[in-house]
């Protein structure tokens, strides 16, 4: 009996790993009126928005269709917590750090399309209505 609850105890230990490598939560709830002109990027299929002071390091809404959009946390998932794991270009539907040279795909939910990162961006729900686009966690 004991040797289970020893290997239960080390199995639970070592499959926690450190948080470290995670994104920290943060309350996320922004809105955002599409008809607004500092939004019009996010008028093309394809278009992106880079919103500072929300989220962790920031949000980057990406239009994926006429009525889905994506919300994701600009912090790159390699090392969030170092200074500059931020990502700080976006061309089309990629969006690049270049503190690490991670690169991932905004029109396929984030993915990591070229690492060192393995994760794929942090996701934050949105919500359409009318012309107010809405982001929440």
């Amino acid at each position: 009996m004991r040797n289970r609850i020893a290997i239960i105890f080390l199995i639970f230990l070592f499959s926690c790993g450190e948080r470290n490598n995670y994104i920290p939560d943060v309350f996320v709830n922004h809105e955002i009126d599409l008809n607004s002109p500092e939004n019009i990027t996010l008028s093309a299929l394809g278009g992106s928005l880079v919103i500072e002071n929300q989220g962790y390091n920031g949000l980057i809404i990406y239009r994926f269709s006429n009525y889905d959009y994506y919300a994701y946390d600009k912090s790159c998932t390699y090392e969030p917590l170092t200074a500059c794991a931020k990502i700080d270009s976006i061309n089309s539907s990629l969006a690049i750090c270049s503190c690490c040279n991670s690169v991932f795909l905004l029109d396929q939910e984030g993915s990591v399309a070229n690492g060192p990162a393995i994760l794929p961006l942090k996701r934050y729900s949105t919500f359409l209505e009318g012309n107010m686009l809405f982001i929440s966690n």
